[in-house]
C-alpha cells in the first residue's frame, strides 16, 4: 500500500488532528520566542514579572496554534471521510468551522465575522487547492 492510499484508509480525523496539534504547538512556540520583543515591560514591573509575560506569551502562541491547526485538519479530514474524497472544498469548510469555534480567542470581533468567513474560506479553499495540486 503506497503512502496516499494509507492516508485515505488508515489515517483517522483524530489521529490528524492530534499530529497537527502537536505540529502547530511547535510553530507557535517558535513564533512566539521569535517575538518576544513584542512583550513590552509594564511601568514598575520588574524583570520577574518581565519574564512571567515572555512565559505567558509563548504559551498562549504554543497553545492558540497548535489548536487552531489540530481542529483544521480534524475537521478537513473529518469532511473528507463524509464526502469519501479528498476536494479543496473540504479545506475550505474547515477553516471556516475553525475560524468560528476559534473567533474569541482570535479576538475576531463578532461584528467583523460577515466579512471574515469569505476570507477565512478562501484562503484555506486556495490552501486546498495547493496541497492538493502538489500531492
Amino acid at each position: 500500500m503506497d503512502q496516499a492510499q494509507y492516508f485515505k484508509q488508515k489515517v483517522t480525523p483524530f489521529d490528524l488532528g492530534i499530529e497537527w496539534f502537536i505540529k502547530g504547538a511547535n510553530i507557535g512556540m517558535v513564533y512566539g520566542l521569535c517575538f518576544l520583543a513584542d512583550v513590552e515591560r509594564k511601568a514598575g514591573a520588574g524583570a520577574l514579572e518581565l519574564f512571567k509575560d515572555r512565559v505567558m506569551f509563548v504559551g498562549k502562541n504554543t497553545w492558540q496554534t497548535g489548536c487552531v491547526l489540530g481542529t483544521w485538519w480534524f475537521f478537513m479530514k473529518s469532511s473528507e471521510v463524509l464526502i469519501g474524497k479528498q476536494h479543496w472544498g473540504n479545506y475550505s469548510v474547515a477553516g471556516v468551522v475553525t475560524m468560528l469555534i476559534w473567533q474569541k480567542s482570535l479576538e475576531i470581533p463578532k461584528h467583523k465575522l460577515l466579512f471574515s468567513v469569505p476570507i477565512s474560506a478562501a484562503l484555506c479553499g486556495g490552501l486546498g487547492l495547493i496541497i492538493l495540486g502538489n500531492s
